[in-house]
């Protein structure tokens, strides 16, 4: 029994009581009696108000909006939302007469009361001041953004300043405006009274895009467009009526809809199978590899932030104790000196002592730069793992695409031109790994001339095949495959060796990427490591200069690569024999003076060659340079020109003392406003020289 015929019994009780108070006690126990003996005739009333409300035909908006719903050319209703409503028509005795039209014309005539219920509309908080809908939704609907299949959306951005096609009063659209505006693009929206109508502009290349709600399963209504992976705008979907009419009819569709929601074995339940809906569960919209990134990175943030909190601690501890250090340093050795005469027994100690202390002090620099350049190092890194997501990205969707036509391919191989389309696809191969990518004018001029060729061979889809070949890159080689490109197959044998040749350019990227970030990731475990079995008497062996620049050049990539010109000569070099962490300090903290004396931005000279029975490197840069009344101090200990927060004035004095104990030589050069030459010579490796 429905609310409104409850409310209607309540109101013939009050009725009756009110006239005929001596009787009220007398029907209350009839009904009773009655609804006992015979339910029939207690219902008997309620049964004739069904069946004369059954009698009432009501008009149903059905929108040309295929494959979601519309009315094929039988007059048959087709789609999830609409069978629904038809069943539960069907089931309550309603009679319902289908309206057939566009979206944007059932809309307005649903406001305006010209049609009594529309299925398939999407809750809103705006329509729900001016429509009722069923308190059970159907399902919820994502919107999406459609592209042509010849065009790739990698990017957001992409979209500024193109032409958009949407729907008039379609909440995708609404829904669109509402997501993209938060990115501040600059965007064309073209308006259409339907799908229909934007699909085919879509189709005359007069919009680039295309906002519809997400399809399930595949319709040649949407045949020539694909989606961009561009979804938003998650809303329920209900069934509508006009504000405030038809309150019958919406009590029995909602208790009929309650009921097939319950049932699993109802037509609601058939129906989300049949589409593809998988049941009353959304579609999974985020694939299952993104998670996985997801979950991932932010194991390797928590993993790096650890490993960030701690290096910062042991820098802090490092500096503390450095500060402490450097405060007494000189009352210590003013007061070492007075004694000398008399403490000759501590003579060995205290070179042991300061002997330590500087490998102490080389091991805080090099914690400090560390701890200055691990921002520019976490970026370095999370660039090529960027563009391998991408890729991934790109090469599961062609991989879709090649499992699907699979069959093809295989039968096409086979066929007599098999051995043609094999050629094609390798030499397709061998040039996706060409980086030269020519400019888009260029790649245009191309489509154009090769398509005009292909025309004048009575070859069809002309521009379309000439846009395969400028994506396989055979714009110099396309005319040997001509018999191929006669083929009735030619597009979509030319669609999958696309597919094939894309999957093997992204595998190269994926594989210069991991190169990169591999190469950043040997150089800092090479920088960062400490064997704590030579800290107190280590060993010198025989090294390569080159390396240890290299490494070092590796870790200031971020700094260097934006505005600083950076030129390398590494001439035919010996090793040289050296503690090769106290070494690569040397490169560190005469790279890093570099760059600071230009302000991260200037020209960066290195030189590497062999000379007088040894190796030389130079470093010379043109910053700001140094004054010749201060050269002379640059080795002192805490003496510095730097701003605060750059330096403490160790940086030298470290480089000078790891030199001495090298027996090498350090001699500097500089014109204050031209720049520094800092020259270092290194002895060659010996067999006398491999220990300490």
């Amino acid at each position: 029994m429905n609310k409104l015929q409850r409310n209607k019994k309540h109101d013939y009780a009050v009725q009756a009581y009110t006239i005929f108070p001596l009787r009220v006690l007398l029907i209350y126990w009839s009904f009773i009696v009655i609804s006992i003996i015979s339910p029939s005739s207690v219902f008997g009333q309620q049964s004739q108000n069904n069946d004369s409300s059954s009698n009432k035909v009501y008009k149903a908006g059905i929108p040309n909006v295929p494959p979601i719903m519309y009315m094929d050319k039988d007059g048959k209703i087709v789609g999830f939302s609409a069978e629904v409503l038809e069943a539960a028509a069907e089931d309550e005795n309603i009679q319902l007469q289908w309206v057939n039209g566009s979206w944007a014309e059932l809309f307005d005539m649903l406001i305006a009361g010209q049609i009594d219920i529309l299925p398939g509309m999407q809750i809103t908080a705006t329509r729900q001041e001016s429509l009722d809908f069923l308190e059970n939704d159907l399902y919820m609907m994502w919107s999406e953004l459609y592209i042509p299949d010849d065009i790739d959306l990698n990017a957001i951005r992409d979209l500024n300043g193109k032409k958009i096609g949407l729907v008039i009063n379609d909440n995708n659209a609404d829904g669109f405006i509402k997501y993209i505006d938060r990115f501040k693009l600059k965007y064309e929206p073209v308006y259409f009274k339907s799908h229909k109508l934007a699909i085919q502009a879509g189709r005359r290349n007069e919009v680039f895009a295309i906002v519809g709600p997400m399809v399930t399963g595949n319709d040649d209504f949407w045949a020539g467009f694909k989606s961009s992976g561009l979804y938003f705008n998650p809303t329920n979907v209900g069934i509508a009526v006009p504000k405030g009419k038809n309150n019958e009819l919406v009590n029995k569709l909602d208790i009929r809809l309650a009921l097939y929601k319950a049932d699993q074995n109802s037509i609601y339940h058939s129906l989300y199978q049949e589409y593809g809906m998988d049941g009353p569960a959304d579609h999974n919209i985020v694939p299952q590899w993104v998670m996985y990134a997801f979950l991932v990175s932010i194991l390797i943030g928590i993993i790096a932030w650890t490993f960030v909190f701690a290096l910062r601690i042991q820098v802090n501890k490092k500096t503390y104790q450095l500060k402490q250090y450097s405060e007494t340093l000189e009352q210590k050795v003013k007061k070492r000196t007075e004694q000398l005469d008399k403490q000759n027994k501590y003579l060995k100690k205290t070179f042991q002592e300061l002997k330590a202390a500087q490998t102490r002090l080389i091991l805080s620099e090099k914690m400090a730069v560390l701890g200055n350049l691990i921002a520019g190092i976490a970026h370095e890194i999370n660039s090529p793992l960027g563009a391998i997501g991408a890729c991934n990205s790109v090469v599961n969707h062609h991989m879709n695409d090649v499992v699907e036509c699979i069959d093809d391919l295989s039968r096409w191989f086979c066929a007599d031109n098999g051995p043609l389309l094999r050629m094609m696809l390798s030499e397709s191969i061998i040039k996706q790994i060409d980086k030269n990518v020519p400019s888009y004018k260029l790649i245009r001029q191309s489509r154009i001339e090769i398509a005009q060729q292909l025309e004048n061979a009575d070859i069809t889809n002309c521009y379309e095949i000439a846009s395969f070949i400028i994506d396989l890159k055979l714009q110099d080689s396309w005319q040997q495959y001509i018999g191929l490109l006669k083929s009735p197959d030619a597009c979509e044998m030319m669609t999958g060796i696309v597919n094939i040749a894309n999957i093997f350019g992204c595998c190269n990227t994926i594989e210069i990427a991991v190169g990169k970030a591999s190469r950043i990731i040997q150089a800092l475990k090479k920088y960062v490591h400490i064997d704590y079995s030579q800290m107190e008497s280590p060993q010198k062996k025989p090294i390569c200069v080159r390396d240890g620049i290299e490494t070092v050049l590796i870790l200031f990539q971020n700094r260097i690569k934006n505005d600083i010109d950076l030129e390398i000569y590494f001439g035919d070099i010996p090793v040289v024999s050296a503690i090769e962490d106290e070494l690569n300090q040397v490169w560190t903290n005469l790279i890093q003076n570099a760059i600071q004396a230009m302000d991260n931005s200037g020209a960066l000279i290195i030189n590497v060659y062999e000379k007088d029975k040894g190796v030389i490197v130079e470093i010379i840069d043109n910053g700001h340079g140094i004054d010749a009344d201060i050269l002379p101090r640059i080795f002192e200990p805490l003496f510095t020109t730097k701003a605060p927060g750059l330096g403490i004035g160790l940086g030298m004095d470290i480089v000078k003392k790891i030199l001495d104990n090298h027996n090498g030589t350090i001699n500097v050069q500089s014109q204050s406003g031209k720049g520094t030459t800092v020259t270092v010579w290194l002895p060659v490796s010996t067999e006398t020289d491999m220990s300490a």
